[in-house]
């Protein structure tokens, strides 16, 4: 398994990744995971209508890379937290119901359950 560098994402690396939709991609703050030359993970938080969504991609490929997708999604949040200063924020995130662990990895990383929707979590900064 060749080693993975996580960057900043470039509009080209969303273009690669996403292919059309990235055309209507929101305010994004995206980081991307690349492994042996290819893109196996994009994610960071997105802004949608004045909202903060917290977003995680991966291939099939990217699933091997757990511990770096958990350093990513704390560098993440941090960076976030450090943008809200003393004001705070809130980042939503939606639980993938195709992935069993993903209640569980948000709850790891400080996201509570928001009780407004179910399968939606919130962070405070």
């Amino acid at each position: 398994m060749p080693p993975i560098v996580i960057r900043p994402a470039s509009r080209e690396d969303l273009a690669v990744f996403y292919g059309p939709r990235a055309q209507h991609t929101p305010t994004l703050n995206a980081w991307v995971g690349e492994a042996g030359g290819r893109l196996v993970g994009c994610g960071g938080v997105a802004r949608i209508n004045g909202r903060r969504l917290a977003f995680c991609d991966l291939t099939p490929a990217g699933e091997h890379y757990r511990l770096a997708l958990v350093r990513a999604a704390r560098m993440v949040l941090a960076r976030e937290a450090e943008r809200a200063g003393e004001s705070g924020t809130t980042v939503f995130a939606m639980a993938d119901p195709a992935r069993p662990t993903a209640s569980r990895f948000l709850t790891w990383l400080g996201f509570k359950p928001d009780p407004t929707m179910k399968g939606r979590f919130r962070w405070q900064a």
